[in-house]
């Protein structure tokens, strides 16, 4: 995991090498699992499956890749990691599970349907977000997380202030102490745009108000009862 400010990196969280070893273990198993992960260069590297698979799959990913093999802990170290997975979501979450039982050393989440994301044990999106809160002296109260899939439900649990879009998975809509409308139709940006007032107004932003609220957690709600969310456990 890094933690940029300003363009500038200002925490690196290597992953155990022991930890990737066994995770290259359990993945190698699943001919549906492969792992893509990253060096501190951005240089990056694959395991699980074929050469030309990987870049018919991940071109983007592979273009300074290290190489398509299994993982050794002697050649280099890992800052990010993630399991690529083509099978069912159920399956998904079983491999996840036999992820986190073999690799204590590493924190296991899963953001959509086909990725599980790797990170040093620990630490997630919301230790991270706290970190660089503290790290520039804000207070915890004066964060604002926004969040939709089940890699920002540790973050949207830690904040103070989390905010759920209103197309987010069941954990983040329901975990969540604000409500916002849907990602699609820049309910984030608005969302900012009113945070940048209300900070200038000095007052709350409006969103941030129980009418607004209940509004927004409602549409999730019916959203919900329409096209079912999907739930993909998060592991820690």
């Amino acid at each position: 995991m890094r933690v940029y400010y300003n363009g500038e990196g200002v925490l690196t969280k290597e992953l155990d090498r022991e930890g990737m070893r066994k995770a290259d273990d359990v993945v190698s198993q699943d001919e549906r699992a492969c792992i893509l992960a990253y060096q501190a260069d951005n240089r990056s590297w694959a395991s699980g499956t074929t050469v030309d698979e990987m870049v018919e799959h991940h071109m983007g990913h592979l273009r300074n890749c290290s190489g398509v093999d299994r993982y050794n802990p002697d050649t280099f170290s890992l800052v990010k990691a993630n399991v690529q997975f083509d099978g069912p979501l159920e399956d998904q979450n079983e491999l996840m599970e036999a992820l986190q039982q073999a690799c204590p050393e590493l924190s296991f989440s899963c953001p959509v349907g086909g990725i599980i994301d790797i990170t040093a044990h620990g630490w997630d999106k919301g230790e991270a977000a706290l970190w660089l809160a503290h790290y520039l002296g804000i207070a915890d109260a004066e964060i604002a997380a926004f969040g939709d899939a089940g890699n920002d439900y540790q973050m949207i649990k830690k904040v103070p202030n989390s905010v759920a879009v209103a197309n987010a998975f069941d954990e983040i809509i329901d975990t969540a102490r604000w409500h916002i409308g849907f990602a699609e139709d820049d309910a984030v940006a608005t969302a900012f745009e009113d945070i940048a007032q209300a900070a200038q107004e000095q007052r709350m932003p409006k969103f941030m108000s129980t009418e607004e609220n209940e509004k927004y957690l409602k549409l999730a709600h019916q959203i919900k009862t329409v096209v079912p969310s999907v739930r993909c456990r998060d592991k820690q």
